[in-house]
């Protein structure tokens, strides 16, 4: 996540959520019910790119 984090423009903006994600990304994390996304907090965790998001995506 911090490798993640490393490559993103140091302004603030870039750190939100809206302005990483692609609104296809968005609005699939915003569908998942309650308990896929606790899972996704963990998962994320464990993200080193965006690609690393949409593949679990993906397997969701």
């Amino acid at each position: 996540m911090f490798q993640l984090l490393a490559t993103l423009p140091s302004n603030a903006e870039a750190y939100r959520y809206d302005s990483v994600a692609s609104g296809e990304m968005r609005s699939a994390i915003d569908d998942l019910p309650l308990p896929v996304l606790e899972d996704l907090s963990e998962a994320l965790l464990d993200f080193n790119s965006l690609a690393d998001l949409q593949a679990w995506l993906d397997r969701q």
